[in-house]
């Protein structure tokens, strides 16, 4: 099967973005972040003395605002950063060459990746996974390095069920 496409620079950035939601040492980071730290807003009027004998409740009330909007906020913000940080890499000229046409073949021995530059071979057997989601297919042959097949790259739905249905056959490993 023959796949021709153009990786564009949001492609290359929607596979970061999915495969950092999918990262332990990034969900872990973000909920020590969201509720561990966020837990100092609680304490903090219990260590501090309300002047003027303000009502505890009255003054206690703007810390659990602020809590409740730290844990409600802050994935959106820490996820938004991230993006910004990863725009920011991808806008920088050495990285230029990921993005463009891509011209694929995957066959029951291996996916085969041409481009203006190279030709690379990659065997069935070295797919790490290979994640589906909405937008796109996700042949991962490292941690953290993968084919990126947008959805858009398909003509029909039963060429993109082709190639999933080609993956689960030869790939060891499920297809998610």
């Amino acid at each position: 099967m023959k796949i021709n496409y153009d990786l564009t620079k949001e492609d290359y950035l929607e596979f970061n973005m999915h495969h950092i939601s999918k990262t332990k040492s990034i969900k872990t980071t973000l909920f020590i972040e969201r509720f561990i730290i966020s837990i100092m807003f609680i304490l903090v009027p219990f260590m501090m003395k309300p002047k003027n004998d303000i009502p505890f409740a009255i003054f206690f009330m703007p810390f659990v605002i602020i809590y409740v909007g730290w844990i409600v906020f802050f994935p959106k913000y820490f996820k938004g950063s991230i993006k910004r940080r990863l725009e920011r890499m991808l806008n920088k000229e050495e990285n230029k060459s990921l993005f463009g046409p891509q011209q694929l073949s995957i066959t029951d021995v291996g996916i085969f990746e041409f481009d203006n530059l190279e030709k690379s071979k990659v065997t069935m057997k070295d797919v790490e996974r290979v994640e589906v989601t909405e937008d796109y297919i996700y042949i991962y042959i490292s941690e953290m390095n993968a084919y990126i097949i947008p959805h858009r790259a398909f003509k029909t739905l039963s060429e993109k069920n082709e190639l999933i249905d080609l993956l689960k056959k030869h790939c060891k490993v499920d297809v998610q």
